[in-house]
């Protein structure tokens, strides 16, 4: 979404968290059909990088680029199971077992921030730099002319 919205500072965030192997710029993204992967106005296989092009979105292309990001061409495939037939199966009461277990942990919403509406919330200072940075570009896409 920060690539297609042009929010650059988004993306050199997760960047960031990637760098720190909290994420990954080559997660190969499908849009899925009944039949299978693409289709009539769906996306086969694309990554950030993919979706930087298509939305011509130059300088995130090349943020992306400098930082390692590929294009799902130049990524492995991994195989997936059709969401809509799990769905079928799960539809007709056949559940698979996938071995994952929800285990409730006490700290588990340690790394999470619940505030009230109208709270101040309290950031450390690498998050508060990027979200000053988000407000930077949302002010600055407010003051584009319109079209």
């Amino acid at each position: 979404a920060a690539v297609e919205a042009g929010w650059t500072s988004v993306v050199k965030v997760i960047i960031d968290l990637a760098r720190q192997g909290k994420a990954s710029l080559n997660v190969v993204c499908h849009e899925w059909n009944p039949k299978g992967i693409g289709g009539a106005g769906l996306r086969g296989n694309y990554t950030a990088l993919d979706t930087a092009r298509i939305y011509h979105r130059e300088e995130i292309q090349d943020v992306l680029r400098s930082a390692g990001a590929r294009f799902a061409r130049d990524c492995p495939m991994t195989q997936r199971e059709n969401p809509f037939h799990i769905r079928a199966r799960q539809d007709r009461g056949e559940y698979t077992d996938s071995g994952w277990e929800r285990k409730d942990r006490e700290d588990r919403y340690s790394d999470f921030t619940f505030v009230d509406w109208g709270e101040e919330v309290q950031m450390d200072e690498e998050m508060q730099l990027a979200v000053n940075e988000v407000k930077k570009e949302l002010r600055e896409m407010q003051e584009l002319p319109k079209a």
